[in-house]
Formats: structure tokens, sequence, C-alpha cells
């Protein structure tokens, strides 16, 4: 019995250099498999590996079709073209009409597929892939890995640019834990200590996990501790 392809949207996100584009890529594949009628859209200014078609940060590149636009809209021909089944969008977060796009093309029964940076450097949100978020299907968290060996879940740039475009491999960024990520950012102040050592130490050690009763963890809203927990502190 036939059924109708119900729409359907995959978000994979993580950091850089988590492997976004090469599970974009495997997902894509996977449908061609099945039998779906495909395409990818990539962002036009994005010509770091190659100009024309998807490629990963190890060169690995996908022949499929792929079209290039820096606006979704641009390209909506291609997308809703009764003919196409899947629709895989990479650097979803440099589309500014990514959210609504997704929605349209859910709506008209195509399966989406996107592939995003989970947060900006200053590991602020992307406002596209978190209007997304509350819309898909299913989302797909990856982890890169941290020079010191930990799971890396932030994107450190390393240059004092604070523009949110800035396209770039690793001449430009390094994925990092949370402890290397403070630490970079500290760094790149200078030394300056724009965290609190003692909030580095007690929470964010890669050697150890700690236990922190209620009582001792120190308030992060920079409001005073209340009388009775400051007694049992001894202040």
């Amino acid at each position: 019995m036939y059924h109708e392809q119900r729409g359907h949207i995959t978000l994979v996100t993580g950091p850089m250099f988590s492997g976004k584009t090469t599970e974009l890529l495997r997902l894509h594949g996977r449908q061609q498999l099945a039998g779906k009628r495909c395409v990818l859209v990539k962002y036009a200014k994005d010509t770091r590996y190659d100009e024309n078609l998807i490629a990963t940060h190890d060169k690995h590149k996908s022949l499929s079709n792929t079209i290039k636009a820096n606006e979704l809209q641009e390209v909506y021909g291609e997308m809703f073209d009764e003919a196409v089944d899947v629709v895989a969008i990479d650097e979803g977060q440099f589309f500014s009409d990514l959210a609504d796009t997704c929605e349209r093309l859910m709506r008209a029964r195509k399966i989406v597929i996107v592939a995003a940076l989970n947060a900006r450097f200053d590991r602020k949100a992307f406002e596209q892939v978190a209007l997304l978020q509350p819309n898909a299907n299913e989302i797909t968290l990856l982890t890169a890995v941290c020079d010191c060996g930990e799971n890396a879940i932030f994107t450190h740039r390393k240059s004092a640019a604070t523009e949110e475009e800035l396209i770039g491999g690793k001449e430009v960024y390094k994925a990092c834990c949370r402890e290397c990520y403070y630490k970079a950012e500290s760094e790149m102040h200078d030394g300056e200590n724009i965290y609190p050592k003692k909030m580095v130490d007690d929470f964010f050690m890669t050697s150890t996990r700690l236990h922190i009763s209620p009582e001792k963890k120190p308030r992060l809203d920079g409001r005073p501790l209340s009388p009775r927990t400051a007694s049992k502190n001894g202040h």
C-alpha cells in the first residue's frame, strides 16, 4: 500500500570539526539509496574547499546535485520542485531565512536535513538555528575532540575579530572543551581573568568530577549568599 511521504526535519549540530557535514552527506546518501530524489544546498560564500560542491574539512566532496545560494529563497524553485523528495542544507546558520524555509519545506512533505553550528564563537545562539530547533523532528548533537583529549562542545575563534560571519578552518577556529575554552578566551584577553577562577576550578577540572553540595556551590548570578547559606560557609 502506498503511503504519501510526510514532512520531516533533522538538525545535525555541534561545534566546528565535529563531523556535521560528514553526517549530512551520510544521511543524504542514505536517502539516495532509498530511491529518494535529493538536492544539496551549499552556502555560496563558503568556498574553502570547493566553489561548487559541499566538502568536509578532510576534503571529502559530494558529487550529487548541488545548488548554491546566499539566501534559501533564491533556490525555492529547485527545492520545492515536485520531483524533489529530500533537501539537505549545509552551513544552515548562515541562511537568514533558514527556519521559515524549513517549515515551508516540511509542510510541502519534504524530508529536510540541516547541518549547522550549535553556537557562535562567543557561545551565543545563531538566531535561525535556535528558531529551527523547536520544529525539528530529530536533533543530533555531535562533539569534536579538544586538544586535551576531552569532548569539545565549543568553538573558539583564534582571532580578535567580532563579526558573526567569518568563514574559515583550523587557521581561524578550534574546538574546545569547557575548561580549555575558558583558558583560550582568557589568553585572548591578554591574561585577563574573564571567568572566575573558583568557577573553573570547582566545576571544570578535566582530571576529576567534583561533587559540590548546594550550600558550597557559588552563586553564578552575582547576588550575595543568603544569611543562612553564608553562615554555613563561615561568612
